[in-house]
């Protein structure tokens, strides 16, 4: 297999593990343990970014006249990539994020999410992921918990359920 398949190969799966995480097949990423430096719930915004990279790599070699403006290309590339990534751990736009951690975020604050992380990893995984999919669910996963949560949300409105 020669380089441009390996860089080719290694962009699409991360393009097909942001893909899976991002229309909620993959939930399990949101209940990981951190690993410091690297927080693993910001982590998951990176795939795309470095997929590209990773994916256009072989591209720019192929489509450079020399191998000094392939080098140049993809050193531009590649650094504008890192800063895309690192500004997407960051900010954690919300159209990046699953539905299901959409409305999680939207009705409990940082600290809640937290204590309710540290309950939830104690349970298994499958049928958190199945729970979390929907607003009975969640409200489920929230009183087995049994952490007290506030009735209203972020702006102080009152949550529906």
């Amino acid at each position: 297999m020669t380089g441009f398949m390996v860089y080719g190969t290694i962009g699409l799966a991360f393009w097909v593990l942001g893909i899976l995480i991002r229309v909620g097949v993959w939930k399990a990423w949101f209940l990981k343990q951190d690993l410091p430096p690297i927080r693993m719930r910001a982590s998951v915004y990176v795939v795309f970014p470095l997929g590209l990279a990773f994916l256009a790599a072989p591209i720019i070699n192929i489509a450079a006249s020399s191998e000094m403006q392939a080098a140049n290309a993809a050193t531009a590339f590649l650094g504008s990539m890192a800063v895309l990534g690192t500004i997407l751990a960051l900010w954690q736009p919300w159209w990046l994020k699953p539905t299901w951690l959409q409305r999680l975020e939207s009705q409990y604050d940082s600290d809640t999410i937290n204590a309710l992380i540290a309950e939830w990893r104690k349970m298994d995984r499958k049928e958190w992921g199945a729970l979390i999919e929907t607003q009975q669910g969640l409200d489920e996963l929230v009183g087995r918990a049994g952490i007290s949560v506030a009735t209203t949300d972020r702006r102080g409105r009152p949550i529906e359920r």
